[in-house]
């Protein structure tokens, strides 16, 4: 697949980053590559309407976390506001290649995460495996597309034989599309045969999803509990199972996980931006709620500053910033 000639003389591009030198030598690197529409932009609060009007085959997002916007915030505001097609190209490139960088940047779902710098060879290697892997999916991304998840799971079973290197990401895609329809039997028997036999990670959490969808919520929160003590950077596992726990009447428990998770990962952020109002919901134009102060059901009390990046969420039941945010137990 990585070895099959693209065409990207068709390609719609953007590219985002805060330094003039690294969006100058992408761009060259582009245009080596045979790209012609490329718009070249830095981080600034027009990204977000950016990537909501344009019709873009292919996201470059650069990360560096000396910004005051950061590559990751946009990632995953973007991905909460539902602006991210899954028919687009997205390569989120970092210069910072740390474990908790890395792996957060992971959970916030890039098609592809590339460290810079990096030669023209490694931009075309990766970026012509993701057109391949993103044409073999086009009927399945355009259904989404449409809203049709039912015909976009359909599409899914055809696609790949079992011995195609790809199968086993299409059968992912086909597993979280199967949760999204809220047809958890199915994803269940889809993600318990290959999480008991892989022991992945992604599969683990889907696993839960699963199972919570079905009211199993035993099952699920012992699932996550074992991820986070193997994977204890995995923030969207915390999410879950904190929530889990809310579900299930245990506050307590619940801000215990997320106290963890922020001790283990500051920068992770997985979000329920719209049950705190802090965020209109997709296709809302409205503004942010910025609190000054709050108090969560779980007893726990925030002092969150006007933020000036994009960083105020809620997990579960507590108040969480990633800038300027003291957390203090109320007395």
């Amino acid at each position: 697949m990585a070895g099959r000639q693209v065409d990207y003389s068709g390609k719609r591009v953007l590219l985002i980053d805060s330094s003039g030198n690294v969006r100058s030598a992408i761009l060259h690197m582009l245009r080596h590559l045979g790209v012609n529409n490329i718009q070249a932009v830095s981080i600034n609060e027009r990204v977000l309407p950016l990537i909501a009007e344009g019709d873009f085959d292919i996201i470059l997002l650069g990360h560096n976390g000396s910004d005051t916007l950061t590559g990751i915030q946009i990632l995953e505001e973007a991905r909460f506001r539902g602006y991210i097609k899954p028919s687009a190209c997205w390569v989120f490139m970092t210069s910072d290649a740390s474990q908790e960088v890395v792996l957060h940047a992971i959970d916030s779902h890039p098609d592809v995460l590339i460290t810079k710098p990096f030669s023209v060879e490694d931009l075309k290697y990766r970026l012509d495996a993701l057109v391949a892997r993103k044409a073999v999916l086009r009927p399945v991304d355009e259904a989404v597309e449409q809203g049709n998840l039912d015909a976009a799971i359909t599409a899914c079973s055809d696609r790949v034989p079992r011995q195609d290197p790809l199968y086993d990401a299409v059968q992912l895609v086909k597993g979280k599309l199967l949760i999204r329809a809220g047809r958890f039997e199915e994803a269940k028997a889809l993600f318990e045969t290959r999480y008991w036999q892989s022991q992945d990670k992604e599969a683990g959490l889907y696993l839960a999803q699963a199972l919570a969808g079905l009211g199993q919520l035993g099952d699920a929160i012992e699932i996550l509990r074992g991820l986070t003590e193997q994977y204890p950077l995995m923030i969207a596992a915390y999410d879950l199972l904190a929530s889990l726990h809310e579900r299930n009447g245990e506050l307590e428990a619940s801000r215990e996980v997320l106290t963890e998770a922020t001790a283990r990962s500051p920068l992770g952020i997985p979000g329920n931006l719209s049950s705190a109002g802090l965020l209109p919901r997709p296709g809302s134009s409205g503004p942010r709620k910025w609190p000054i102060a709050s108090r969560s059901s779980s007893g726990i009390a925030v002092s969150i500053a006007p933020p000036n990046p994009i960083c105020v969420w809620r997990i579960s039941s507590v108040w969480r910033c990633r800038t300027q945010t003291r957390v203090s137990r109320r007395r």
